[in-house]
């Protein structure tokens, strides 16, 4: 078996008077006589096929029968996925002229785009490629979402200074340090800053918000979505809008109003996370009067995007969300604004309303791999019915005291020693 382009030296006992060829267009030989006890016999492939040789001696005798198969030549290909990925084992095999299957295990979903992508320029079309590769890595991102209204005093401790960083009301995006910044987007060169926290500290630091009310978190959303797959959330309601034609006839449409966030996450190699992220904002503006004594809300609609990378379990905060509300604004003028989610709760704040507080959403996306129903344990597995024996004790008094866990004890004891937050995966 041969490559095309690649050539084989056979030696022969003993000399070669002719080789026949069956096709001269997939293989060619060239006989050397350097003596009479030494024949060497050149073979080279020079297009993908199969074709028979027979080589025959000064007597005409058949001296062999040769079974010649070349192939594609892989080795650009190899080597490029090499270059690109040294860290993927993947075998290359050739079926006839133009088809070329993949197989192997690969680490990320990021990595099987890239090698695929190299290797189809070595076929005719997309179809000749046959991608058989195995993703060893984690291929789904669990995104941990939590929508806050946060004193902005205390905002910075988040690292979000929007003021000091940002005219009020323009989007911020701030991501952990040490990670690249994040591309100019839609909201212009030089609005991008870098604050940083881990997942960790931003749990905490919300806590200890709220435990002083200075904090507020209004929704925690979690979604689950595989690698290069959108995911999206929409906070918000639909509010009827009166409508006046140029007939005079009045109509009701309804208008979507809320905070609609979209991702698409993709894993790249080292366990990273490219995220691309946008963000569309519709809210009230005011009302505007239609005529007859009738009024209508208007609405104000702002969108943005940007790509993010880090790591599983760094988190980075999207603020600035909403511009300084009018200050004839009233949740009374539009009927139904104070029932949308998240939305109702933050215009009925005294302190929004007063700028004093700022909408601020922190994402935490975590690479997990799914995990077995049967593994799964719900906290009432785990309760057992009291005998009636017990039951006298619990009554009057004299049922002993609990053992007190604490540390890992307490872990074990309700998960079976499994690690992670989220029921249904495992955090990688």
């Amino acid at each position: 078996m041969l490559s095309a382009g690649e050539g084989r030296l056979l030696r022969l006992e003993r000399p070669i008077l002719r080789v026949l060829l069956a096709d001269d267009t997939i293989a060619n030989a060239q006989v050397n006589n350097i003596s009479p006890s030494e024949r060497l016999l050149w073979v080279s492939g020079l297009s993908v096929g199969e074709t028979n040789a027979l080589v025959l001696d000064y007597d005409e005798d058949l001296m062999a029968s040769l079974r010649i198969i070349v192939r594609q030549n892989l080795a650009p290909v190899a080597d490029a996925i090499r270059q690109i990925d040294s860290a993927s084992d993947v075998q290359l095999t050739a079926l006839g002229n133009d088809t070329l299957i993949l197989t192997g295990d690969v680490e990320s979903p990021d990595a099987v785009d890239d090698i695929v992508r190299i290797a189809s320029t070595f076929v005719d079309s997309d179809d000749s490629l046959i991608n058989r590769t195995r993703i060893t890595g984690p291929t789904q991102v669990n995104l941990r979402i939590r929508v806050a209204e946060v004193s902005r005093s205390y905002s910075r401790d988040l690292g979000l200074d929007v003021e000091s960083a940002f005219d009020v009301g323009e989007f911020s995006f701030f991501i952990a340090p040490g990670l690249p910044q994040l591309a100019d987007a839609a909201f212009g060169a030089g609005n991008n800053a870098l604050a940083g926290f881990q997942s960790s500290n931003v749990d905490a630091l919300l806590q200890a918000l709220e435990s002083e009310n200075l904090a507020v978190v209004l929704a925690e959303p979690n979604l689950t979505t595989i690698s290069g797959q959108p995911a999206s959330f929409f906070a918000g309601s639909e509010i009827p809008i009166i409508q006046v034609t140029a007939e005079g006839e009045i109509g009701v449409e309804l208008e979507e109003v809320g905070v609609s966030v979209g991702f698409t996450p993709v894993i790249v190699s080292g366990n990273r996370i490219n995220m691309q992220v946008a963000v569309s904002v519709r809210s009230p503006l005011g009302t505007e009067a239609l005529g007859g004594g009738l009024t209508s809300p208007s609405f104000t609609s702002r969108q943005a995007e940007t790509n993010v990378e880090l790591g599983s379990g760094q988190s980075f905060a999207i603020a600035g969300l909403f511009q300084v509300l009018e200050n004839d604004l009233s949740l009374d003028r539009i009927p139904g604004l104070a029932d949308i989610p998240i939305l109702g709760q933050l215009f009925q704040s005294e302190e929004f309303e007063n700028s004093e507080t700022e909408l601020v959403i922190v994402v935490t996306p975590y690479l997990v791999r799914p995990v077995n129903a049967q593994d799964i344990i719900l906290p009432t597995q785990r309760l057992t019915t009291p005998v009636n024996q017990d039951t006298g004790d619990v009554l009057m008094g004299t049922y002993p005291e609990p053992a007190v866990l604490s540390g890992p004890d307490v872990n074990a004891a309700f998960t079976g020693g499994r690690r992670g937050p989220f029921a249904g995966f495992i955090l990688n």
